[in-house]
């Protein structure tokens, strides 16, 4: 009796042992952010990329600070530094680094040739600006850099989130997706931060989400995950890491097995520890590396109100009713004394002659005809002949000579050259970064001086 009693109990203490490892093994883990609410972009082609995405202060990448990308629906995240040229959707996944270097800097979180066109699978994307938001979004934010700083203890404790994206590739379907189903599909998902000056992306996979049939796909071209920053190994580095510029995720090598590469949701990320999550950390900085992009948009943050625009006069209608003016004058006289005046394509160019006590001003440029084109008031206005003192020369040349003189043009002028020369002069000849130059001139330089 005593022995039956015995194995009846080892008896039910293995059936709910096993009972335990089943039900665990049918519960997933809900490993991605919400994305329900987020933009979906889905378009039922064979291939289709994203809108171009601005990224205010720019996005660290190796040495580089990319100012825009865009990302495909076949799990791969391009950079650009310009809102112009082609955008290739890349459909079929190739190693770090590429032979042709007209290839864009890109991430693949997983490249492969996804197929929209039957109808199903979606993709979507969310935009987080920090900076410009700080109160909103606190709790993704707060996850992320948690994550980032269990993942990477080398990275400066004060790092704060600024920019983010979050793009989620649910069931996307491999290529032809007519011969597919939804149980042969994947789900994923990527989140890119930055404070401007370190970069993380991480990628998670659905648990159990990953169910492409690749018995049934090519056995080229198959998937690829890893990174390439589009940074020659001639340009200047900041570090000698064998991560840049390109990087192939052991995950996807050539030697593992078809299975592996295909199932990342089953296997140990890189840097996580984490079954299905994967950290790339894109650079090398510290935080004392440059980023100008962020450095002009702290300084832009801070700016006041432009309440200094007030009392500033409008322009003349007609460039020769502002010859005749005696409060603007040609920019001539400006150029007389050494200012880089930026060149519209404008025949005339006036400007008040006095600034204001802010030291504000007006500009006006004009046509062939003679007419206005287009004015602004300039929150710093030069007006170095104000402060030449010429009567100084009538009343005593030898003083003006000695002392004034030399003073005012190898002092006083430079300085004020420099600083004419500084963000705002940068900005309009030619910056490359339109959204910034925009924000400078709501700052700085205002169009409706008409």
């Amino acid at each position: 009796m005593v022995f039956a009693s015995l194995v009846s109990d080892v008896t039910f203490c293995l059936f709910f042992f096993f009972l335990d490892i089943v039900f665990a093994s049918l519960v997933s883990q809900n490993r991605l952010f919400e994305y329900q609410g987020d933009t979906k972009i889905t378009r039922r082609l064979t291939n289709f990329a994203s809108p171009l995405i601005n990224i205010p202060m720019g996005f660290a990448f190796d040495t580089a600070f990319y100012n825009y990308l865009y990302f495909s629906d076949n799990g791969v995240i391009v950079f650009q530094q310009n809102a112009y040229g082609a955008v290739p959707t890349y459909a079929n996944p190739f190693y770090f680094p590429p032979s042709s270097r007209a290839t864009q800097a890109m991430i693949a979180p997983f490249w492969a040739n996804a197929d929209f066109s039957a109808g199903m699978g979606d993709l979507y994307y969310m935009v987080y600006d920090f900076e410009t938001s700080s109160g909103s979004n606190s709790s993704f934010k707060t996850s992320l850099e948690n994550s980032i700083h269990s993942y990477f203890k080398d990275v400066d404790p004060s790092f704060q989130i600024m920019w983010a994206l979050k793009i989620t590739w649910e069931k996307a379907p491999p290529y032809p997706a007519v011969f597919y189903s939804l149980a042969d599909t994947n789900t994923y998902q990527v989140v890119l931060a930055t404070d401007g000056i370190y970069s993380f992306c991480l990628i998670m996979f659905d648990d159990g989400g990953m169910n492409w049939n690749y018995n049934s796909l090519p056995t080229y071209n198959m998937p690829v995950m890893g990174y390439y920053s589009g940074v020659s190994n001639g340009q200047a580095r900041s570090s000698s890491s064998s991560s840049f510029p390109a990087f192939n995720d052991p995950q996807t090598a050539s030697h593992v097995s078809t299975q592996q590469r295909y199932r990342p949701d089953q296997s140990t990320g890189l840097n996580t520890g984490k079954k299905g999550f994967w950290a790339y950390r894109l650079e090398t900085n510290t935080k004392n590396t440059p980023n100008p992009r962020q450095m002009c948009l702290n300084w832009y943050n801070q700016e006041p109100p432009p309440v200094w625009a007030i009392g500033t006069p409008a322009c003349p209608c007609n460039v020769l009713q502002g010859i005749f003016d005696p409060s603007f004058t040609l920019i001539d006289l400006q150029w007389n004394y050494g200012y880089n005046v930026k060149d519209t394509g404008a025949v005339w160019s006036l400007q008040s002659i006095f600034p204001t006590f802010s030291g504000a001003g007006t500009r006006c440029y004009y046509g062939w005809d003679f007419n206005l084109i287009y004015g602004e008031k300039e929150k710093y206005l030069p007006a170095p002949w104000l402060f030449q003192f010429l009567w100084i020369a009538l009343y005593n040349p030898t003083v003006y000579r000695q002392q004034y003189y030399n003073h005012f043009w190898n002092v006083q002028l430079p300085r004020s050259r420099d600083a004419y020369k500084g963000i705002v002069w940068r900005c309009r000849t030619g910056m490359h970064y339109p959204k910034i130059c925009r924000r400078v001139k709501e700052a700085w330089i205002r169009d409706d001086a008409g």
